[in-house]
């Protein structure tokens, strides 16, 4: 077919016809047309133009690969803007199904919709096309209105199927990118009124947009009601979104109140749910609950094994609780029992576990002995836990003060080594740390180092830290410019 095309222009010109791919008849047509146009621009230009036009032109057609059978649907409804019913009547309804949800894909949910209607009254469309067309519409960030719209035409217009479970589902989940729960509970009521076909999954869609939103009381409500319904049942992803309703509004207190009604469920929480139950009770700081979490997936009944993320909620529970004996007992079981290695995160936690206690240089000794020992990076994070560990309050005497703050520049100097830059929680911690040994000489180093760094700017607390130190030294001259300065920093950035 392509050597019959430029088989004229190639004698006129002496170009060498090129080995045109197999492709379907309606590419086939588009190449004919844009190679037509190219010889009708190049017979008007000299003989040597137009022979390189024609030359170009035949070695883009060489260049051009052989789309798939769905690209050549895209190609035919968006490239050449073409609605070929005998076309599109050829293709395998799956195929044109999937093409609904890339038109929507492709910002063009107005074809997406012609292609359904169209299916819709040839008799071709099935559940299927109803549930691409509103990822399709999903896809293009279309109002949720629209695929109300398109869903209450099929109810009630010549369809040749009936709308099911699976299309129900989606169309509640158009309403998530919006974040429109009160919409999804229209939608969710017009269901149940109409005994439209429902399921679970249509349920833990309104809840996770509920979860979305941080509304905690509808989203256990709607738990609620699925637990009533005789037909239905609450799966894990029902309780994996109250989980991420928690964390939205911040109420982790409720969580054992979510782990209460999956046990009532009569469910066990899988990898994913033990995780987010656990951070819940880091955030609290009950490292019983957590512990009681972990040993269950420890069991050796269990199928599921705890990775490092568990053990390192597991810590921060401790943490969190302030109980450094625990974090360090459940560190040792994660690395020597269970043969986990350590990350930053979890030497973070053990740091906090021991801030402002008498443990906190010897937990920060052991931190940094571990960082060597198993080659974790050290971060900015990393750096600012074991400063801050390395407060021991109060001080006992001025010789503790004064290891505090020899442990606090080692820790500041392997933080340089790393080639990472401090931020101002690094510096005002270190800051505070000279000051608590009295180390006034350490302060005005560090502040002048704070100064000439353009990516870090003094706060608040980096002025108290100043005026603290210098008000117990006496030395009021200081106290006097630290004052002056803190008033200008106010006022340049007020004006910002």
């Amino acid at each position: 077919m392509g050597h019959h095309l430029f088989a004229g222009y190639s004698h006129r010109y002496g170009i060498q016809c090129p080995q045109i791919p197999r492709v379907s008849t309606c590419k086939y047509n588009s190449y004919n047309r844009t190679f037509r146009e190219t010889i009708c621009l190049a017979s008007e230009r000299s003989h040597s133009g137009g022979k390189e036009k024609v030359t170009e032109a035949v070695e883009k057609l060489a260049s051009i690969k052989p789309l798939s059978r769905q690209g050549l649907i895209i190609h035919h409804l968006i490239d050449l803007e073409e609605f070929d019913e005998e076309f599109l009547g050829s293709q395998p309804v799956n195929t044109l199904n999937w093409c609904i949800s890339i038109l929507g894909k492709h910002k063009r949910p107005e074809l997406s919709e012609q292609l359904f209607h169209w299916m819709r009254l040839k008799g071709k469309a099935n559940e299927h096309s109803l549930i691409k067309l509103f990822e399709g519409l999903e896809l293009a960030r279309c109002p949720p209105s629209r695929a109300v719209r398109a869903w209450r035409n099929v109810s009630r217009m010549q369809c040749p199927f009936t709308p099911g479970f699976k299309s129900t589902a989606t169309l509640l989940k158009t309403f998530r990118p919006s974040k429109n729960l009160k919409g999804a509970l229209r939608i969710l009521k017009e269901i149940k009124v109409r005994n439209l076909p429902l399921n679970e999954y249509a349920y833990n869609t309104v809840i996770r947009i509920a979860a979305d939103v941080g509304d905690v009381d509808t989203a256990f409500a709607l738990e609620e009601e699925l637990q009533a319904d005789d037909e239905l049942h609450s799966d894990l992803r029902t309780y994996s979104s109250l989980m991420h309703a928690l964390a939205a509004s911040e109420k982790w207190s409720q969580t054992r109140t979510v782990e209460m009604r999956l046990r009532t469920a009569g469910l066990r929480p899988d990898s994913t749910l033990a995780l987010q139950l656990m951070s819940g009770y880091a955030r609290c700081g009950w490292p019983a609950a957590a512990e009681a979490v972990m040993d269950e997936m420890m069991d050796e009944y269990s199928s599921k094994r705890p990775n490092r993320s568990h053990w390192n909620a597991l810590l921060y529970a401790y943490a969190t609780a302030r109980q450094y004996n625990g974090c360090l007992m459940a560190y040792e079981r994660m690395v020597s029992k269970v043969g986990i290695r350590p990350d930053s995160y979890s030497m973070v936690a053990l740091l906090k576990a021991a801030k402002r206690s008498q443990a906190g240089r010897n937990a920060v000794f052991f931190s940094l002995n571990e960082i060597k020992k198993y080659n974790i990076p050290f971060t900015v994070e990393l750096a600012a836990s074991a400063i801050a560990c390395c407060r021991t309050m109060p001080y006992i005497s001025q010789q503790e003060a004064e290891k505090s703050r020899d442990m606090a520049n080692q820790v500041w100097d392997s933080l340089l080594q790393s080639d990472i830059k401090p931020n101002r929680v690094v510096y005002n911690t270190l800051l505070a740390a000279r000051a608590d040994a009295g180390d006034v000489e350490g302060v005005r180093q560090l502040f002048e180092v704070l100064e000439n760094d353009n990516n870090v700017y003094p706060d608040e607390a980096t002025f108290r830290i100043l005026l603290r130190t210098y008000k117990s030294q006496g030395n009021w001259r200081e106290l006097e410019n630290i004052t002056a300065l803190r008033d200008t920093w106010n006022t340049l950035f007020d004006n910002t």
